[in-house]
C-alpha cells in the first residue's frame, strides 16, 4: 500500500503544478474514489502471495494510468488555451478575461459544405457589447483570404439580429483570418454595439449565402447555401454586477448614461448646446484615466456627433474603478470630467 500511496502522492504534487481541465480533475477523483472503496488499508492481503502480488501489479497499472490520464488531460487543456489565445488575444480585455476565466464555449457541430466549401462554427463568446464567432474554413484549393460578403444572424425567436445587408447598421461587424494553413482557416467576426446589448442566446441559426475567397491568381465570389445552427449553454458572463456612473456638471452635460461591467465602460453623454464649440468633440483627443493613471481610447466603433458622445472603452483587469475622469483635449485646452458612482 505505502508504493501505491507514495505514487498517488506523487501524482497529486504533479497535478497541483499542471494546468488541467475540470473534465480531466473529475476523472482522477472518481478512479480514487472506486480505489479507495474497493481496497481499504486495513485489507488482509499479506498472508497470500499470489493475490498480493496482483494486487501490487494492480495498483501499479492504476498509478500508471492515473499518471497517463493526468498528463493527457493536462496537455489537452494547454493546447485548447493556447489555441484560443491565438484566436482571440489582442481584441480586447473583456475577451482576454473569458479565455482565461473559461467562458469561451466550444460549438459542437459538422462543417456544412456547398459549392465545395465547407464551414462551421467553432467557438463561441458574448458580453453586454461584444459578440465573437470564430468560424472554421475548408476549401478544395489554398487561398490567403476570406471573407463573409452575403449572410445573417438569427436569434432563437426567428428575430435578424445582424444582416450585412442592411444599410442602416446597428452592429459593428469585422472579419479576422486569424490561422491560415493552405485551404484552411479559423476566421474570427467580431460583433459590436454601443446603444444597446446582447442578451444571453440559447442558439443562433446563422445562414451565410455568398462568400469571397481570395488568392494570387483569383478573386471568386462564390454563392451557396450555409446555414449553420450553433446551440450555447450560456453565453453572458453574468458574475459581475453592472456599476453606474454619473458625471455632476450641470453647466457642461445635458444628460449622460454610463455604466461598466465586465472590462468595458460604456459611456453615452449629450452636452449642452452653449458648451458645442468649447468642447469641439469631433476634434479631440477623449480618453479615460484612472487612479493608476492609466489611460484607455475610445473603441473604433465610437460615434461622435456634433453634441454627443457614444462610445465603449475597454480596459484591463487592473482597472482602478475608484477614480475615473473623462478627459477631452483639443486646441482649447483640457477638459477633465469625474465620474461619480451611483449607489444601486
Amino acid at each position: 500500500m505505502q508504493d501505491f500511496e507514495e505514487e498517488i502522492r506523487k501524482i497529486k504534487e504533479k497535478r497541483s503544478k499542471m494546468e488541467m481541465s475540470e473534465e480531466g480533475k473529475e476523472k482522477i477523483r472518481k478512479i480514487i474514489e472506486a480505489r479507495n472503496a474497493r481496497f481499504d488499508d486495513n485489507d488482509v492481503i499479506t498472508y497470500i502471495p499470489k493475490r498480493k502480488k496482483t494486487y501490487i501489479f494492480a495498483q501499479k497499472i492504476a498509478a500508471v494510468f492515473v499518471c497517463c490520464l493526468v498528463l493527457s488531460s493536462c496537455a489537452f487543456a494547454g493546447e485548447w488555451k493556447d489555441l484560443l489565445t491565438k484566436i482571440f488575444y489582442g481584441e480586447g480585455a473583456n475577451i482576454e478575461y473569458a479565455v482565461d476565466n473559461g467562458y469561451v464555449q466550444n460549438i459542437e457541430m459538422d462543417y456544412v459544405e456547398s459549392n465545395g466549401i465547407k464551414i462551421k462554427a467553432d467557438y463561441f463568446y458574448s458580453d453586454d457589447y461584444y459578440m465573437y464567432i470564430a468560424f472554421d474554413v475548408v476549401a478544395e484549393e489554398e487561398f490567403e483570404e476570406f471573407y463573409l460578403d452575403t449572410f445573417e444572424i438569427i436569434d432563437e425567436k426567428n428575430n435578424v439580429i445582424f444582416s450585412n445587408l442592411d444599410v442602416l447598421k446597428k452592429i459593428f461587424f469585422r472579419l479576422d483570418i486569424k490561422r491560415l494553413t493552405k485551404n484552411n482557416a479559423i476566421v474570427l467576426g467580431k460583433f459590436s454595439k454601443i446603444e444597446d446589448k446582447f442578451y444571453n442566446y440559447s442558439n443562433l441559426k446563422i445562414n451565410i449565402n455568398r462568400i469571397q475567397l481570395i488568392s494570387n491568381s483569383n478573386d471568386d465570389y462564390i454563392d451557396g447555401n450555409w446555414k449553420l445552427i450553433t446551440e450555447f449553454s450560456n453565453s453572458i458572463i453574468i458574475n459581475e454586477q453592472e456599476q453606474k456612473y454619473c458625471i455632476d456638471s450641470k453647466d457642461f452635460i445635458e444628460n449622460c448614461k454610463i455604466s461598466y461591467k465586465n472590462n468595458i465602460l460604456n459611456i453615452d453623454i449629450k452636452f449642452r448646446d452653449e458648451c458645442i464649440q468649447k468642447l469641439n468633440i469631433n476634434n479631440s483627443n477623449i480618453y479615460i484615466q484612472d487612479s493608476n493613471n492609466n489611460t484607455y481610447k475610445m473603441d473604433e466603433i465610437s460615434k461622435i456627433k456634433y453634441n454627443q458622445i457614444i462610445t465603449n472603452f475597454i480596459v484591463k483587469d487592473n482597472f482602478n474603478k475608484k477614480c475615473l475622469k473623462l478627459n477631452i483635449e483639443n486646441e482649447n485646452g483640457k477638459f477633465i470630467f469625474y465620474l461619480k458612482k451611483i449607489d444601486s
